[in-house]
């Protein structure tokens, strides 16, 4: 078999230049749990510490650190410019990120961690088998322009994502719910049609931010480009391609947080976003290149932090379009990449290969699955069968980022090597998403993020219902592969889940409509300055907890 060396995988780099993933990473996390074990006691929900909470940072260990004090801003580095506020129609991780600072859920994710715990609502309680579940919402909460959040916002925000006209890419995660009460102001009562085993975990996350009724009927189509939130900043003004800037809530229910505001700052580029922090401009960024990842690490010049990530990097075929609607031609795609060279050599420990959709860490993780194995000499056989002795031309797109234009790169070079002929093209992040989307790509590459419980990724990735404009960008067409998402969807049971998951992700594995490359950690680095940033298995950016030092 052909090696990839590391001189050959930089040479191939070197052909793209420097060109700069998308929608979003992993810590080991107990099996999903129906609602109805789920409650949580009154009260104000704590905030974990840093040192509790974070992963020990990999930098060499430093003096001790100046007190932080209250005030002052940083700057974190975006891989994208922000394009929507509005939590019912996010798009890119960029758009999520942000809006966590903007906006907050019923409950959400403790500080580093996979674990759930109180937000908006500090208590909940189920019955009905599951079927019923009744949240209490936290008292004296105000939206940022003073409005109290009440219970009729919930309804209205739940509402809002089911409505089709919303077009929400959220809408699916919510099926389950066939009415809601509110008996009053603090109390919302889900029903659902069954019990759903990802409730919690849908409503934690970025699917799950409460907006306010009067604030979204007043402002209309403005409030996509000027968020209200009761989050734990403001919006203060957003330049597109340039800044969007967040003052401090000093009303927040979680307590005010010690900066005064937070600088978004987008830079596709990485040589530039390198330079930016290296010269101190720039406080927070994502690691994703291996040399400044160990640069960083040896220099201790910077806080390095890292954790698992919940995130699949994977490449695609459209199905619906000649020649990978042949199973054969498909089959043969995938045998001709070399996964494991390409992590070994281009991401250097920064991530571990894949074999499934689901990385570990997520319940749907079957160990032991596994993909087609590298073999390029079975690849030409295939492709002689399907009718292309010769190979055949095609186009490859994905995102201007390094974590996606390097390894979309070596891929290149390695289709090469069988006769494909795959021109590499490079489109910014939202772009890419909309002409995915409408089946425009023929090969794509992207990332997934993920969620411990896998309803949201099985269904929106394989189900038929999720067809673009949805995520099944693959067309993965299976009444099978839909039921057993669908009784995955309503299963509480552990082992059943298990035996599902195989299933659907052994058929996506043997159908080759995806090749799963890797599962990438989540590394980011911060000046020694800020205090109390915690990498998030996410991906997302909390700043609540967040301070600099004078």
């Amino acid at each position: 078999m052909a090696q990839i060396t590391r001189r050959r995988m930089l040479l191939s780099l070197s052909a793209l230049g420097a060109g700069t993933a998308l929608v979003a990473a992993c810590t080991p996390a107990p099996a999903a749990q129906p609602p109805a074990a789920t409650s949580a006691a009154a009260g104000a929900a704590t905030q974990p510490t840093a040192a509790a909470a974070n992963a020990a940072p990999t930098s060499r260990p430093a003096a001790p650190a100046a007190q932080p004090a209250i005030g002052g801003q940083i700057v974190a580095a975006m891989q994208y410019d922000n394009s929507n506020m509005d939590p019912t129609t996010l798009t890119t991780v960029t758009d999520q990120q942000e809006a966590g600072s903007l906006y907050d859920g019923l409950v959400r994710y403790k500080l580093g961690s996979t674990d759930i715990e109180p937000a908006l609502a500090t208590s909940w309680d189920t019955a009905d088998g599951g079927k019923k579940v009744t949240f209490k919402l936290r008292p004296n909460v105000k939206f940022h322009d003073g409005t109290p959040l009440k219970s009729s916002d919930v309804r209205f925000t739940i509402q809002r994502i089911l409505d089709p006209a919303t077009k929400s890419s959220w809408a699916g995660l919510y099926k389950p719910v066939t009415s809601i009460d509110t008996p009053d102001d603090q109390t919302v009562v889900l029903n659902l049609a069954n019990a759903d085993p990802s409730l919690m975990v849908t409503l934690a996350g970025a699917s799950g931010y409460i907006v306010s009724e009067k604030v979204v009927k007043e402002m209309g189509d403005k409030f996509s480009q000027q968020g209200v939130g009761t989050g734990a900043f403001k919006f203060e003004r957003w330049s597109p391609g340039t800044e969007l800037v967040m003052a401090r809530n000093p009303d927040w229910w979680g307590g005010a947080p010690k900066l005064d505001r937070v600088v978004y700052k987008p830079i596709t580029d990485p040589t530039t976003m390198y330079a930016a922090f290296e010269s101190g401009s720039v406080d927070i960024i994502q690691v994703t290149d291996p040399d400044r990842y160990e640069k960083y690490q040896k220099e201790g010049k910077v806080t390095v932090s890292e954790k698992p990530g919940l995130i699949t990097r994977f490449f695609g075929m459209n199905t619906r379009a000649a020649p990978f609607d042949n199973r054969d031609v498909r089959e043969a795609v995938v045998r001709a990449v070399n996964r494991k060279a390409m992590v070994d050599v281009l991401f250097k420990g920064m991530s571990e290969i894949a074999t499934q959709a689901a990385a570990p860490g997520v319940d749907a993780n079957v160990p032991g699955l596994a993909q087609f194995d590298y073999d390029p000499a079975k690849a030409k056989e295939l492709l002689a069968k399907a009718g292309f002795p010769n190979g055949f031309s095609t186009q490859f797109w994905t995102a201007n980022i390094d974590r996606f234009t390097k390894p979309a790169t070596v891929i290149q070079e390695d289709l090469k090597a069988v006769g494909i002929n795959a021109e590499v093209k490079i489109l910014e992040a939202s772009s890419l998403i909309t002409a995915i989307g409408k089946a425009e790509a023929p090969m794509f590459m992207l990332s997934r993020g993920q969620e411990p419980a896998a309803d949201r990724l099985l269904y929106t990735w394989f189900h038929t219902a999720s067809f673009p404009p949805g995520q099944n960008w693959a067309f993965v067409d299976s009444k099978e592969v839909d039921g057993w998402i669908d009784e995955f969807r309503k299963t509480v049971d552990p082992a059943r889940r298990k035996e599902l998951s195989k299933s659907i992700q052994q058929f996506v594995n043997q159908g080759a409509y995806y090749d799963f490359i890797d599962h990438e950690k989540q590394i980011y680095a911060t000046q020694k300055r800020v205090q109390g940033y915690v990498t998030d298995p996410f991906r997302m950016m909390k700043m609540y907890p967040v301070s600099v030092t004078q």
